[in-house]
């Protein structure tokens, strides 16, 4: 195939690789769930690699799990990192869920989005972290099998 010009055509020629556009998308769900009492982040099993295509490329990351705190105003702190970094920064959180009150515990449905942009075409590793920020347990995919992870690169 080649262009009128007589080139070969390249992937925006085609109307592919267009800003904006998904070029892929890589999704994991959980095997089984995870709790801790820690004040400090422990990891999930909620984990993703993807490859960009591009340096330009974005990775947009969404989670999803049921959350559960099995003690008064349990509050349960979670985040994303790339690699073993931290994307909140050193030991901040995306989302913070109360996930206990009145002496019981309770459900809660923990969402995240977050827009990367890694600069490479090496294979990155998107995981959730999560801790407890107050008494009792967190317990991340409390259902065991719920929660989902979802990576999706964007052309640049």
């Amino acid at each position: 195939i080649k262009t009128r010009a007589g080139a070969v055509p390249k992937a925006s020629d085609l109307g592919l690789n267009i800003t904006g556009s998904v070029l892929q998308v890589v999704s994991h769900r959980n095997s089984g769930a995870n709790s801790t009492a820690s004040s400090t982040f422990v990891t999930t099993d909620s984990t993703v690699t993807i490859t960009p295509t591009s340096t330009n490329s974005k990775i947009l990351i969404q989670t999803n799990a049921p959350l559960y705190g099995n003690n008064n105003n349990t509050h349960t702190y979670t985040t994303i990192y790339k690699d073993n970094v931290n994307l909140a920064g050193g030991t901040s959180e995306l989302q913070v869920f109360a996930t206990g009150s009145d002496s019981m515990g309770r459900w809660s449905n923990g969402s995240m989005q977050f827009l990367d942009s890694p600069n490479t075409t090496s294979a990155v590793t998107y995981t959730v972290y999560f801790k407890n920020g107050t008494s009792g347990t967190s317990h991340y995919d409390a259902n065991g099998g719920m929660a989902i992870i979802t990576a999706m690169e964007i052309a640049g």
